[in-house]
């Protein structure tokens, strides 16, 4: 039986306990809002080191020497016991969307990992959302 939670982890590092209480109870965990740059995603290592992960971060596509100095912000990241590696492709990545597709004998399976932000049907807001669910829709 697979497990999966999401969880909006709210600081990965502030909230490390929480994440090992989620690696203990989950197959496949998707956290939102890591707050990590880029360049520290090999915390994970430390935090979590039975897991592999896909990750995104929000500084991923602009290294700017002024963001390092700053607490990260948003970021998505799935992650799965080692053990399930050889079953899992890290598919797209984006600011926002982390896809991974797992590889079972009899099926495959999507995970996709969004933010909380996503745009929302809101008055004026559809073409933002349009696009966000073509986007989505372009990687499945």
């Amino acid at each position: 039986m697979l497990e999966i939670v999401s969880f909006n982890i709210e600081g990965i590092k502030g909230n490390t306990p929480y994440l090992k209480e989620l690696q203990s109870d989950s197959n496949i965990i998707c956290l939102q809002e890591h707050w990590l740059h880029g360049y520290e995603s090999n915390v994970l290592q430390n935090i979590a080191p039975d897991h592999d992960y896909h990750i995104s971060c929000f500084d991923d596509n602009n290294i700017d020497i002024e963001n390092h100095n700053r607490r990260g912000k948003g970021g998505v990241i799935t992650l799965w016991p080692k053990k399930f590696s050889h079953k899992i492709k890290k598919l797209e990545k984006e600011e926002r969307i982390v896809v991974i597709e797992i590889c079972a004998e009899t099926h495959q399976v999507l995970i996709i990992n969004n933010t909380s932000n996503m745009p929302t049907m809101m008055i004026g807001s559809e073409p933002q959302y349009r696009e966000h669910l073509d986007k989505i829709s372009s990687i499945i």
